[in-house]
């Protein structure tokens, strides 16, 4: 189940917690990033410091948000052909009371799937679509409501300490309405962060040795009136030991965020709560 939510694991609400350095964000070039503006009338002059503390306020209000991530990915294993991956995922996270809900569109190699799901206090409905049925979990889904508290970027106490080391690699610039961070990963240093990337998704670490970093990339866009994260853009190129067997995982994800707040509730589909059939998690 962990997959389900890695999305919102790696979300910017955690990712982008500094707090050192005291340069100002430096304005960045319509040639250097497309969505700079070439219009310099809203420079700001806050420091890394000082955005942080703001965004650390403005993120102590977030009740719900939607997030549209669409992700590339290719696994080899070995000396195995590379196994690509195309997704599509459009979540809505509600905080209180709990809820979740994910639409999914899948293509591994030249088959394609689309699921849906959704996590409330009422249980986890999932469209299983090999079978084209409707499936729920009544019984254990109260672990998976803690997971995501825990998971879902609002908890963000852990990421701080973590990111702490690496305040100095961040480069801090901006355009007209946003703060851009970028973060150059390509170091064994970093291999505690790539580290907690892979547990907040499907990877048991204890599974996972000799992670050899080719490249990791972050790309994070803040909004410079609300101070909450709009786009992450994350390129992750990796080798890692999995069962005694070498595994090279090459990630390109893209994640937009969107109606922070404005989500009161999560609502099961009528077809999903009559046609259900209940299962055991």
């Amino acid at each position: 189940m962990k997959r389900i939510f890695s999305a919102l694991s790696v979300s910017v609400l955690s990712i982008v917690l500094l707090v050192a350095c005291s340069d100002t964000a430096e304005p960045v070039s319509e040639t250097e990033n497309k969505q700079a503006n070439k219009d310099a009338n809203n420079q700001s002059e806050l420091t890394i410091k000082e955005v942080y503390e703001k965004m650390m306020d403005a993120s102590e209000g977030i009740k719900s948000f939607a997030m549209d991530m669409e992700m590339e990915q290719e696994i080899i294993e070995g000396d195995n052909e590379p196994v690509p991956t195309q997704s599509a995922i459009h979540s809505k996270v509600v905080q209180e009371p709990i809820g979740l809900e994910q639409k999914v569109k899948m293509t591994i190699g030249d088959q394609t799937m689309e699921t849906e799901q959704y996590l409330t206090e009422e249980g986890f409905y999932m469209y299983d679509p090999a079978q084209k049925m409707w499936m729920k979990y009544s019984e254990g889904h109260e672990d998976l409501m803690a997971q995501i508290q825990a998971d879902s970027g609002l908890d963000q106490t852990q990421t701080l300490s973590e990111l702490e080391s690496f305040i100095e690699d961040f480069t801090f610039q901006q355009n007209e309405d946003e703060f851009i961070l970028t973060l150059d990963a390509d170091d064994e240093k970093f291999n505690t962060l790539v580290q907690q990337e892979l547990t907040s998704g499907s990877v048991e670490m204890n599974d996972i040795k000799d992670i050899e970093i080719n490249g990791v990339e972050y790309e994070i866009f803040v909004d410079k009136k609300t101070y909450l994260p709009n786009q992450m853009n994350i390129l992750m190129n990796i080798n890692m030991s999995a069962d005694g067997q070498k595994v090279t995982l090459k990630q390109d994800i893209d994640t937009a965020y969107s109606d922070y707040n404005s989500i009161d509730t999560i609502s099961i589909p009528e077809e999903a709560i009559k046609e259900a059939v209940e299962l055991e998690m």
